[in-house]
C-alpha cells in the first residue's frame, strides 16, 4: 500500500510542478462559471430567475395584481433596470435585449372584471433558451389570477342575492376582499400533490447550469490528461524502470490510477465550495448523494484516461484525444448547455457518454435536493463507464 501512495504522490507532484495545471484546474472554471452564469442567467444580480419585461399598459387593479404574481413567483421575475420599454413597440425593438415582454394591453383589468375576452402578449426572442420555461409559469400566473377573478365574482354574486349592497361602492369593497382571498387561497391551496418521482420542469439557468457544466467540462480535461502523463512515461522508458523495481504490475496500475482520482477529487472539491459561496449554488442539498455522483464520475474520467493511453503514441497524440474527448463529451453531456433544450435523439446520444450521466446527478442535487436513492441510477451507470474503461484500459495497457 505504502508504494501505492509514493507512485500516487508523484503523480500528484508532476501534475502541478507546472503553474498551468492549477490554472487549468481551479482558475479556468472559475472564470467561466462566472462568465457563462451571467451569460445565461436571467439578470446579474444574483438572482436566477428567468427574467421578463412587464409592459403596463392598463394600470389597472388586475394589471397590478399580474405584476404582483410575476414578481412573487419562483420561476420568473420583473426586469430591472432604469428606462425599461413602457410601449409593446418599445418592448418589440429591444427583444434582443430583454429576450422575453410580458405585455398587459389598454382596458385588460376593465375587460377581465366584466368576463369579456381579453389577452395579454408574451413577446419572445425565440433564440433565447429559457422561453417555454417562461410561457409555462406566465400561463400558470394568467390561470391563478383568472381562477381567483371567477371565484371573486360568484363570491359577491352569491353574497348580493343574500343581502343586496348598500352601493355600488361596497359591492366593489366586497368584490377586493374576495378576490384577495381567493388568491390567498390558490397561493396556499388545502390540497397539494406529492410525488415520489418529480421531472424537472424548468431549464437550468444561470450558474446552476455553469457549475456543474464547467466542473464536468474542466473535471475530463484535468482526468483525460491521465492519458498524456501514461505515454510520457511509457515513451520515457519510466514505466519499465518502475515495473524492473519491486514493486508489482497492479500495485504499479493502482498507483497510476490514485493519483488522478485523488486531483480528481481535490479540483471538485474546491469547485464545488467556490460555486456554494461565490456563485450561490445549492451544491449542499444532499452531501452523500453529491459524494457519490462525484466519485463516480472521477472514476469514470480517469478510467478513460486509461483506455486512451492505450491508444496514442506520442503525448501529442494524447493530449490531441484529450482535447476532442474533453469537448464532444462536454457538448453532448449538457456540460455547455442544458440537455432539456435539446432534441430528444441528441438527448439520448449524449447519454452514451459519462458527461451527461454526470450532469444528471448533479443536477438533481443541485434544483431537486436529491436524496443518495435518486442518483442512484446515474451513479450506476457513471460506474459501468468506469468498469468498461478501466478493465479495457488494464488489458490493453503496456509498460514499454
Amino acid at each position: 500500500m505504502r508504494k501505492i501512495w509514493i507512485i500516487a504522490q508523484n503523480y500528484i507532484r508532476l501534475t502541478f510542478s507546472t503553474p498551468i495545471m492549477p490554472v487549468m484546474a481551479f482558475i479556468m472554471p472559475l472564470i467561466f462559471t462566472a462568465v457563462l452564469g451571467v451569460a445565461i442567467s436571467g439578470g446579474t444580480d444574483g438572482d436566477s430567475r428567468i427574467s421578463v419585461l412587464p409592459v403596463d399598459e392598463d394600470g389597472g387593479a388586475i394589471a397590478k395584481i399580474i405584476l404582483a404574481q410575476l414578481d412573487a413567483s419562483k420561476v420568473v421575475r420583473p426586469a430591472a433596470g432604469e428606462n425599461l420599454p413602457a410601449t409593446r413597440a418599445d418592448a418589440l425593438a429591444a427583444i434582443d435585449t430583454y429576450h422575453r415582454a410580458l405585455i398587459l394591453p389598454a382596458g385588460l383589468s376593465d375587460a377581465a372584471l366584466s368576463g369579456e375576452p381579453v389577452s395579454a402578449e408574451l413577446l419572445v426572442d425565440t433564440n433565447n433558451l429559457n422561453t417555454d420555461a417562461a410561457r409555462q409559469e406566465i400561463l400558470a400566473i394568467l390561470t391563478t389570477v383568472n381562477g381567483a377573478i371567477s371565484a371573486a365574482q360568484t363570491a359577491t354574486a352569491e353574497a348580493e342575492t343574500i343581502q343586496p349592497f348598500a352601493s355600488n361602492a361596497e359591492k366593489a369593497a366586497y368584490f377586493q376582499s374576495a378576490l384577495a382571498s381567493a388568491l390567498e387561497q390558490m397561493a396556499n391551496p388545502s390540497i397539494t400533490v406529492a410525488a415520489e418521482k418529480a421531472t424537472q420542469l424548468t431549464v437550468p439557468t444561470g450558474n446552476n447550469q455553469s457549475s456543474p457544466g464547467n466542473l464536468v467540462m474542466f473535471g475530463l480535461v484535468t482526468l483525460l490528461a491521465t492519458a498524456i502523463v501514461l505515454v510520457d512515461e511509457r515513451n520515457s522508458g519510466t514505466l519499465k524502470r518502475l515495473v524492473a523495481a519491486p514493486i508489482s504490475k497492479p500495485a504499479l496500475l493502482a498507483g497510476k490510477t490514485l493519483g488522478p482520482l485523488l486531483v480528481g477529487v481535490l479540483q471538485m472539491a474546491v469547485l464545488i465550495a467556490a460555486g456554494q459561496i461565490l456563485f450561490g449554488v445549492q451544491w449542499g442539498r444532499s452531501p452523500l448523494a453529491l459524494v457519490m455522483v462525484a466519485l463516480a464520475f472521477d472514476f469514470a474520467a480517469v478510467s478513460i484516461g486509461i483506455f486512451l493511453s492505450t491508444i496514442a503514441r506520442t503525448p501529442e497524440q494524447a493530449s490531441g484525444m484529450m482535447v476532442a474527448a474533453s469537448m464532444v463529451m462536454g457538448a453532448l453531456g449538457g456540460a455547455w448547455w442544458p440537455l432539456d433544450i435539446v432534441p430528444d435523439f441528441m438527448r439520448t446520444a449524449g447519454h452514451f457518454f459519462p458527461s451527461a450521466w454526470a450532469m444528471d446527478g448533479f443536477q438533481a442535487v443541485i434544483l431537486r435536493g436529491a436524496s443518495p436513492a435518486a442518483v442512484l441510477l446515474p451513479t450506476v451507470a457513471l460506474l459501468g463507464f468506469a468498469a468498461l474503461f478501466f478493465g479495457l484500459g488494464v488489458w490493453r495497457f503496456k509498460y514499454e
